[in-house]
């Protein structure tokens, strides 16, 4: 901001010498010597000075160009309030030129905006705006060399403003200001392309925020814009765009946060990859960039169960009753072990289901029944049977099984 500010100091000695026919001898020559400690760089002296001269410039003219040096100065010297003071009253005389006028409402807009006084500094810079326009318009459009005049309007000026709508929370004058901005400045810093982000996400306006998340993930392939454009195309119930926005950040090596990495393998799920989802999910783990939590174990096994590959399903369900055994656990455990004809092993989890007193035992009951018939402990068996026949849901099931014990028996 100071730099953008001091570019007037540079016109500071040309601005005296071009006011030399309005200012009388006096006028003149304190004013010279005041540019001549601003080209020594003495600013104190030079601030001491022009405060001095209060006593002796009395006419507008002379007074507004010792208003407009002193608030260089004071700039100088970082002394911002005491500059602002002295550009508005320089201003407010009203009788420096059209140029200067404006170029002193501009440092005025400046100086508000870097004393976060941003309702104040917008409405200046709007008004310096309107005002530049104006006089561009009326001003010849080329100089004596031909040239066309440059307009003194920049991208940065745009940007300003919609910094400071930003803070306060004007957002639609925000994403005006800023798109302004960049139109002006194709090769616009990624801050730029943010704010104009930032806009649009506090109005809602999810379609055209995700247009610049488009824009920011080429420019800068970023994994937090990748996982922004998926987080939008969900609000916008677009799940299977952002299955595919996550797959290709995943792929190019852009998606390396466990919570990304979790979020794909649920779309995976949700899309029927449920192996791919398992797999992402196991090297996850192995890379250590999600912990093996009990939610992470529960939703790989679900993914390995779900893809049929009943030896995965069944490692990860026993990684999670190693941690926290409950009898609906181990009940799909046991369901597993019982289809993979691991009837040892299926009654041993089974009994330890039934221990933790199980809301539905019945049908551990004859599953436990259904193990003991294939490893023949029949007597067991049938104990399990007329458990289960104590339950409606497995009455009759049991009943069938318990014919079947009476037949083979006899």
């Amino acid at each position: 901001m100071k730099r953008a500010l001091m570019v007037v100091l540079l016109a500071g000695s040309s601005l005296v010498q071009a006011a030399q026919p309005s200012l009388n001898a006096v006028e003149y020559k304190h004013l010279n010597a005041v540019q001549t400690l601003i080209a020594e760089e003495k600013w104190q002296q030079a601030r001491v000075d022009l405060r001095k001269l209060a006593e002796v410039i009395k006419r507008p003219y002379a007074s507004a160009l010792r208003l407009q040096t002193l608030g260089q100065v004071e700039l100088q010297l970082d002394r911002y309030p005491q500059a602002l003071q002295a550009f508005r009253a320089a201003y407010n005389l009203e009788i420096l030129e059209e140029a200067q006028q404006l170029q002193l409402l501009h440092l005025r807009a400046q100086l508000q905006l870097s004393a976060e006084n941003w309702k104040t500094g917008s409405s200046l810079l709007e008004q310096w705006l309107i005002a530049q326009r104006a006089f561009e318009q009326k001003a010849p459009t080329q100089d004596e060399n031909g040239q066309p005049h440059a307009s003194r309007i920049r991208a940065d000026d745009y940007l300003w403003l919609a910094q400071a709508y930003s803070q306060q929370e004007k957002w639609k004058l925000t994403v005006d200001r800023i798109r302004t901005a960049l139109k002006m400045r194709p090769d616009a810093p990624e801050n730029w392309h943010q704010l104009e982000l930032a806009g649009h996400l506090n109005r809602k306006h999810f379609k055209s925020a995700l247009g610049v998340l488009r824009r920011l993930v080429q420019m800068h392939p970023k994994e937090d814009y990748w996982s922004q454009i998926a987080s939008l195309q969900l609000q916008l119930n677009r799940n299977r765009s952002a299955l595919a926005t996550l797959r290709i950040a995943y792929e190019r090596g852009q998606l390396k946060k466990g919570s990304n990495q979790r979020l794909l393998a649920q779309l995976m799920l949700q899309h029927k990859m449920p192996y791919q989802a398992a797999a992402l999910m196991e090297q996850a783990m192995k890379q250590k960039r999600l912990k093996r939590t009990h939610a992470n174990l529960r939703l790989v096994a679900s993914a390995w169960g779900q893809a049929r590959e009943q030896d995965a399903a069944l490692d990860s369900l026993q990684q999670l009753a190693k941690r926290k055994p409950t009898a609906s656990l181990l009940g799909r455990i046991a369901r597993l072990q019982v289809h993979q004809q691991k009837w040892g092993e299926a009654e041993r989890t089974l009994h330890r289901a039934l221990k933790l007193k199980a809301r539905n035992p019945e049908r551990l009951l004859l599953l436990q029944g259904i193990a003991r018939v294939r490893m023949e402990k029949l007597e067991d068996a049938r104990r399990s049977f007329v458990a289960a026949q104590q339950y409606a849901d497995t009455r009759g099931v049991a009943d069938s099984w318990l014919q079947y014990l009476t037949q083979i028996q006899g």
